[in-house]
């Protein structure tokens, strides 16, 4: 949720990636729940993966239109490391 706005997700394993789609937008107003038409919200993905070095994620998370064309994206690696 981010603010009024829920979207919801679907996860599953592809090819060892975790790969996330979005599956629905609703605009919440207290207890009321208004479901947008997919046919004017923008479709959100993402993927998370490990290559050779198991300590290092890499996600990548795009906004794309009913066209397929790239609105926002956002990649990085994060590097795990034990606490001393």
């Amino acid at each position: 949720r981010f603010g009024p706005l829920e979207v919801r997700l679907t996860v599953e394993v592809v090819e060892g990636e975790l790969r996330h789609k979005s599956g629905g937008f609703a605009l919440c107003l207290g207890p009321i729940r208004i479901r947008i038409p997919d046919r004017v919200t923008p479709r959100i993905q993402a993927r998370v993966w490990s290559d050779d070095d198991p300590a290092v994620v890499h996600t990548l998370v795009e906004l794309v239109d009913r066209k397929g064309r790239r609105l926002m994206w956002y990649g990085g690696a994060v590097r795990i490391c034990e606490t001393p």
